[in-house]
């Protein structure tokens, strides 16, 4: 890209976004480092055969001020109902409303809104203690109460209190659809204690309750249909550690320390900016007009990289396994194996993770769903499937598909995880020519992404990893609902998936999503691309940035080293 065309990109991203004009100063000055941050001092992350090691230097600690502005590609979304808390853009839901647990990046699962937490024996009870002294955003009490009541509403779909943005993807995810005989239930039992009833044996409950938002109830009472894109009422309903002062649907939100909270923020006030175009998120951090950028450019990111005494970079885990999750309602060749192994051979993953993520971000995958942001136990060692052209032409020759086969794909031009997305998708459909598959790509906006998925033959998909739930996050493939679309799956990976949702032996869980994905890989239900991880490139004295949960990850222990 010309000089020229950044300068007008810039002059652009300057007008339509108000970065500055938001009132937002830049950060202050502060004293020079060369550092490059990952997960934590001395870790090292390796991806296409290169490791990139952190080498942090010493720092006097954590220290509380400042403000922060983040220009993201898709962390900012057009509502914050608690229908629509799942997703790329739910790490700005993740700085002001908080589970009962969290994450940490460390990918442990930690306490957050619960200090305590109990299983009965049969798994069927489960247990958890609520801080003492927590209040809502408006100054109400958050107790066991309004956490039970925010449970119910997750749990029922016809409590008063869900409202109609969309479908609880988190519920589903986590909990399965209720069903006649099958809901889970909560209750206070005191004002610090919430008991769940499971329908079913379930060995941990604090993973999921991650991903479960409490909202204060009374706000949503009466609100049902618009609180989620209110700022005065968004700004009492919050129970994290920033309080959201100014939220711009689908272009930004604005969020202040909650002082006095148990877990306080360090720094005074942080912006969420959404900034659809990678090189523009690029130029906001060089002009100072941002100082951290989600999912830069493969060029952009290893200019970074590149130069630790004007950057430092945070970066996850690759706990994102990105995949082309297929459909079968529209498209009956997915049914046919061959076809399925086919569209694998013609895939150049290798090409892919070398050209559309920067250094240390991707590795190519054998196997889809699970990643290594999951347990170790459940991660088979499988390998990627050979990039072989002529392969994938003998193949669609046996299926009958000789003459050629067309298909359709759906996705936005970019995740967080998968910062080229378009470019991606335009290789794959060059790719995919070569052996006689005609691609036709339609992109989306974000918001519009789930539904297409249901309208098209393909998409890519990245699933974010956490400890606690991967038989969750497998079900999430493997036993889709039919409401949104079919996937090659079997009753058997079904049975196996239950069984490895509701053993109390942690060991033979993993082992049995082992073998599924063993099994799914040999059979190529969905094609592997890569394992992903989120890169925050930031000025040199931002410090600890999220970076877990495939960057759904709450900010507060950032911080600005002076």
């Amino acid at each position: 890209m010309g000089d020229d065309r950044r300068e007008l990109d810039r002059r652009t991203f300057i007008r339509l976004v108000g970065i500055t004009a938001a009132g937002i100063p830049v950060l202050a000055a502060c004293g020079p480092s060369s550092t490059t941050t990952t997960v934590g001092a001395g870790a090292t992350t390796t991806a296409g055969g290169v490791t990139t090691t952190a080498t942090t230097t010493a720092a006097a600690g954590p220290a509380k001020g400042g403000e922060l502005v983040i220009v993201t590609g898709d962390g900012v979304g057009g509502t914050f109902a608690s229908s629509a808390s799942l997703g790329p853009h739910a790490v700005a839901h993740r700085q002001f409303l908080w589970g009962l647990y969290g994450q940490n990046n460390a990918y442990e699962v930690v306490p957050a809104l619960a200090e305590g937490y109990e299983r009965s024996d049969d798994g069927f009870v489960h247990t958890f203690r609520i801080r003492e002294g927590l209040t809502f955003h408006d100054g109400s009490p958050l107790t066991a109460a309004e956490v039970a009541e925010n449970l119910n509403m997750y749990f029922d779909p016809t409590h008063p209190l869900r409202d109609q943005a969309g479908i609880y993807l988190q519920v589903i995810l986590f909990f399965g659809f209720p069903r006649e005989g099958f809901v889970f239930e909560a209750r206070a039992i005191d004002d610090l204690t919430v008991e769940v009833r499971s329908p079913e044996p379930r060995p941990d409950l604090r993973g999921p309750m991650a991903s479960l938002y409490i909202y204060n109830p009374r706000v949503i009472e009466g609100n049902v249909d618009t609180y989620g894109t209110d700022p005065d009422l968004l700004a009492a309903v919050g129970s994290g550690a920033f309080q959201l002062t100014s939220f711009d649907p689908g272009k930004s939100a604005e969020f202040a320390r909650v002082e006095g909270f148990f877990d306080e923020a360090y720094l005074d006030r942080l912006r969420l900016q959404l900034v659809p175009d990678a090189a523009a998120r690029f130029l906001a951090l060089q002009s100072g007009d941002a100082q951290a950028a989600y999912a830069l450019s493969n060029p952009d990111w290893n200019q970074v990289v590149g130069d630790t005494e004007r950057w430092r970079t945070h970066i996850g885990k690759l706990d994102t396994s990105v995949f082309l999750s297929l459909n079968l309602d529209l498209e009956p060749a997915w049914a046919d194996e061959r076809v399925r192994k086919a569209v694998a051979y013609a895939t150049n993953r290798e090409g892919y993770v070398e050209a559309f993520w920067g250094t240390g971000l991707a590795q190519p995958s054998g196997i889809v769903a699970l990643a290594p942001g999951s347990d170790p136990r459940a991660l088979p060692d499988v390998p990627p499937p050979p990039y072989d052209p002529e392969k994938a032409k003998e193949l669609l020759a046996e299926a009958g598909y000789g003459d050629g086969l067309e298909l359709t794909i759906a996705d936005p031009t970019a995740f967080t995880n998968v910062p080229e997305l378009k470019a991606m998708m335009e290789a794959m459909a060059a790719d995919l020519a070569k052996v006689g598959i005609d691609l036709k790509i339609n992109v989306v906006d974000p918001g519009s992404w789930i539904p297409a998925t249901a309208e098209n033959d393909c998409s890519v998909v990245p699933y974010g990893n956490q400890p606690g739930v991967e038989a969750s996050t497998a079900s999430l493939y493997f036993n889709r609902s039919p409401r949104q679309y079919q996937t090659p799956t079997t009753d058997r990976w079904r049975q196996m998936i239950t069984e490895a949702r509701t053993s109390l032996d942690a060991d033979a869980a993993y082992s049995t999503l082992s073998q599924l994905l063993t099994e799914a890989t040999d059979a190529m239900a969905g094609v592997p691309i890569a394992f992903a991880g989120v890169g925050i490139a930031s000025a040199p004295q931002v410090r600890d940035l999220g970076v877990y949960l495939a960057g759904i990850a709450s900010h507060h222990k950032a911080w600005i080293e002076a």
